[in-house]
């Protein structure tokens, strides 16, 4: 299936039982989706989709952090995935109350693993 922006649009006017699996299985397709569901269909979103799109992109932190209304469902375990699935999202949330040491041993393990590999 095809998760563009435009789908998300036409999604958010049904009201169906399917809305929250469709948007659960765009997310794990890519993590980037999470920014069309934030725009026209929020109120189906909860941690499970935001840990799932951030397993699948780290960077898609970025739209729950920047979301005034979402960014209460940040919480450790969704950082800790974007931070695993891409270390330079803990820019995103190293202003965060929940990063600790983890956190910053995930991210300089990672940049260091990136370093010996290139």
């Amino acid at each position: 299936m095809d998760y563009s922006e435009d789908f998300f649009k036409k999604l958010s006017f049904f009201q169906s039982k399917n809305i929250y699996d469709h948007c659960l299985e765009a997310v794990k397709k890519d993590g980037n989706n999470i920014n069309f569901i934030i725009k026209h269909v929020p109120h189906i979103i909860n941690k499970q989709i935001c840990l799932e799109a951030v397993r699948q992109n780290g960077h898609s932190i970025r739209f729950i952090k920047e979301s005034p209304t979402l960014s209460f469902l940040l919480d450790k375990n969704i950082g800790l995935a974007a931070v695993g699935n891409n270390p330079h999202s803990y820019s995103y949330i190293r202003d965060c109350e929940f990063v600790d040491r983890e956190f910053l041993d995930l991210f300089i393990e990672d940049l260091l693993v990136c370093k010996l590999v290139f």
